[in-house]
């Protein structure tokens, strides 16, 4: 059962016997003289717009918590994501590099070996003559 309707019912309960009671006592003591009996019905009423207030300033505080965590993680993966691109960069540099490197000695091979070939030729000719 719902807390409020049970605070409600249970109000409801102690006014009527308050109420019935005091008009009991009333008549016991004194029959001649009407008297007027004053009720107030004091009530535990829940005010319901603060307590929404307070549960969104509490939801509105947790949402924040949560997005400063998210956004402290996002930064966290920005920069991991900055150096992950920053050492790719650098990779790919060296790649280029050792490709130039690369081409430069095959190159540099390739010419040797027609300059190996051509003094075979050379010392074949040169052992003919």
């Amino acid at each position: 059962m719902n807390r409020s309707i049970l605070i409600v019912i249970c109000d409801f309960l102690l006014v009527s016997l308050l109420a019935f009671s005091t008009v009991d006592i009333n008549k016991a003591t004194d029959e001649g003289v009407e008297r007027q009996v004053k009720v107030d019905i004091a009530t535990n009423q829940v005010d319901s717009g603060r307590d929404l207030a307070a549960v969104m300033r509490v939801a509105l505080e947790d949402e924040r918590r949560s997005r400063d965590l998210l956004m402290g993680e996002l930064a966290n993966a920005r920069k991991a994501a900055e150096n992950q691109q920053t050492l790719l960069s650098e990779r790919e540099r060296q790649v280029r590099t050792f490709e130039q490197q690369l081409q430069s000695s095959a190159r540099k091979a390739s010419a040797l070996q027609e300059q190996l070939q051509s003094r075979e030729q050379r010392a074949a000719s040169l052992q003919q003559q």
